[in-house]
Order: C-alpha cells, then structure tokens, then sequence
C-alpha cells in the first residue's frame, strides 16, 4: 500500500516518553547518570569528561551547552585526528544511551500511537521520519513482532543478543534524519550494522569500538542538526532520498513535537523541495501540527512557532489544543481517508 501519511517527530514526541531535550541532556547526565554504571563504562566517562572539561569549563559550571553544540563543535573541530573524534563521538553515544535509558521506562505515548494506528488498520499508509536518536519509535514499531519490521531506508546487518542476522529490510518505514543510536558503520568494510533492542547498551563493553565483520574501527552514525551538515556516509545519504520520496507521495503530513528550528535547513529544503514537486503535478498537501497544546505552552510560544512553519510552508493546520497525547490516543480522529487514484 502507498504510504500516504507521513508522521512527523521531533524532540517533544519523545519528550512526551520522559526523554529530556537537547539542552537538558548534559545537565542530566552529569547530575544522575555519570559514576552510577559499572567499571566498564569508566574509560568512556573519563574521556568525555576530559574532553568537556577543556572546551567548556569544569561540569560544576553551568549552565550546560546543548547536546547538538557539543556534537557540532566536534564534528568540526580541527585539533582532533579522525581517530580521537571517533572515540570522543562514540563516548557521547554511550552517555546519551545511558542517560535516556535512566528517564524513559515505557515508550508510552508512542506505543499507544503504533498500537492504535494498527488497531483501526492505518499502519500500511504510514511512514515515519523522525529526528530524533533515540530508539522510543524503534521500539514501538516492533513491539510483539516476531521478527524485525522496520524499514530504515538502508539496508543493515543485525546483531541482537549476540546473534548475527542477514542483511534486511522490513516493512514498517522509520527514516531518522540524523541517525540513531543503534546505527553503526564501519569504515574499513564499508558494513552498516545495527544493534538490537539495547542500542548501544546491547554491546558488548570492551569491544564495541571493533566491526563484528572485520575487525574495523566503527563510526556512530548520528550528525547533529546544525547549519553545516555533512552527509558523507551513505547511510544517511539514502535515507535523506528515501524521504525526499515519501514526502512527495505523501499528501498528508503531521508533525508532532518538532518546532520548526532555523538550524534546521537541511530539513526545511527537504520540506520544501516535496512541497514544490506536488504543487507542479498539481497534488494537495495538509500539513498538520500537534505540538504541546495550549494548556501547557504560553500563547506567545506558540504564535512564534506557528509563524515558522506558516512563513515557510504556507498554509498550515496548526493546532492549539491538541498533542501527542491526543494522537497517539486517537489517530484516525485527526486523519483523513486515503485519496481515490484514477
């Protein structure tokens, strides 16, 4: 079936799960996470600590840089060989898993999503694109599934509780913008891996930096999303196309939880360009938007946000009184019923 409806998440659909934002990770990380794993987290700890430490002042001192600041800073940081920045970007990986997994229990608001859009039979019309590394979507989308249902937009070899799988493509579309937190590549044998359930914390410590196929250095393949955003992997080149096609065979497009950025130009070029391709052939488009509703969130935030999405994509259907919650609750409420193709 054609994938009619895009699902859109940002950082506060998972957000809605427990995770904390972007410019709350650190702060969290230091104050909770960091000393409490066992010894064999300690290298990853002390390196990441000595590389922030140096750049931004002792963790005592805050306030904390976001995430996406001190990924950006190192993905472009001249002082560092490949080497270091791999290691350093691998020991981020670790920390963010860890400290996700300390505040979400239950991906709640996204199961019920998954689970209520397969109870009224919309699954097959919808693809998901989501901005976000962590795996609260992931683990939605596979939840009681016997074998592996998603459909990254790249093919992967699979690992998971130490078993090693076949090259795969399931059925279920997830595409993540900026990576994932259990997405790996090694640039030795050019293998794109994927860890199971766990993430990251399903590796074995100790040996993670090594490819399970050859041995290789492997890279984490997250990029933060800043104005210069390099997509040299293909891994992400081929995602970024899958969702430039699905955006265009889509003509209804829901976005929950994301705020419209500036740094976000990547992702507004990709809106933009598969909005131009439906109007040329002519095709509507409704684009929704289900952020923190209005109870939650001042009218001035809001008014702010809208004006983004309004002065770059036009007419909108931004809703005031509606969230994830809402959604996820009662998908087919806010949906509308596939279009008749001649």
């Amino acid at each position: 079936m054609r994938k009619d409806i895009v699902i859109f998440l940002g950082a506060g659909a998972s957000r809605a799960d427990g995770a904390p934002l972007q410019n709350e990770i650190l702060e969290v990380y230091f104050n909770e996470v960091e000393g409490t794993g066992s010894p064999t987290f300690t290298l990853h700890e002390h390196r990441f600590r000595e590389y922030y430490t140096r750049h931004f002042g002792p963790k005592e001192a805050g306030p904390y840089p976001t995430l996406e600041e001190v990924l950006g800073f190192l993905s472009l940081s001249k002082r560092l060989r490949n080497g270091e920045r791999a290691l350093l970007e691998f020991d981020i990986g670790l920390l963010l898993t860890r400290t996700l997994a300390a505040r979400v229990t239950q991906p709640k608001q996204h199961t019920s999503l998954v689970q209520k859009l397969v109870l009224t039979g919309l699954i097959d019309r919808v693809a998901f694109i989501s901005t976000n590394y962590d795996l609260l979507i992931d683990s939605a989308l596979r939840e009681k599934e016997e074998y592996f249902p998603l459909n990254y937009g790249h093919p992967f070899s699979l690992k998971e509780d130490g078993e090693l799988a076949c090259t795969l493509q399931g059925h279920r579309k997830l595409l993540k913008l900026h990576g994932s937190l259990n997405w790996m590549h090694c640039s030795h044998c050019d293998e794109t891996l994927l860890f199971g359930r766990k993430g990251f914390l399903g590796m074995e410590i100790g040996a993670q930096e090594e490819c399970w196929m050859c041995g290789g250095a492997l890279d984490m393949v997250i990029v933060p999303p800043s104005y210069f955003k390099e997509f040299g992997n293909a891994v992400l080149r081929n995602v970024w196309r899958d969702a430039a096609e699905i955006l265009k065979s889509a003509n209804q497009w829901l976005f929950v939880g994301y705020s419209f950025p500036d740094a976000d130009i990547h992702i507004k070029s990709l809106l933009k360009d598969a909005q131009v391709a439906r109007w040329k052939n002519r095709e509507s488009l409704c684009v929704k938007i289900f952020n923190t509703p209005k109870s939650q969130r001042s009218g001035s935030v809001q008014d702010r946000e809208e004006d983004r999405y309004r002065r770059f994509l036009g007419s909108v259907n931004y809703d005031r009184f509606h969230g994830f919650e809402d959604l996820a609750t009662d998908p087919a409420k806010f949906l509308s019923p596939p279009q008749q193709i001649d």
